[in-house]
């Protein structure tokens, strides 16, 4: 894996991790919808950017064997 590739899994993975971490410091209890609601969706679109990294990178590596 090259150093570009390498910098853009981690900061993908990190992405992901980051958005898990802060709605896991949400409390359910009382919980305002609207309030989550970024925090969902930037939770959402880190893993989707995380999914389609990891699906580009095992269809480059198929090609490569």
């Amino acid at each position: 894996m090259d150093v570009s590739t390498d910098v853009a899994l981690r900061n993908a993975w990190n992405s992901v991790i980051a958005t898990a971490e802060e709605l896991k410091a949400v409390s359910l209890d009382g919980v305002d919808l609207e309030a989550i609601q970024p925090k969902v969706l930037a939770q959402a679109n880190a893993a989707q950017a995380l999914r389609g990294l990891v699906e580009e990178l095992r269809r480059q590596a198929e090609k490569v064997e």
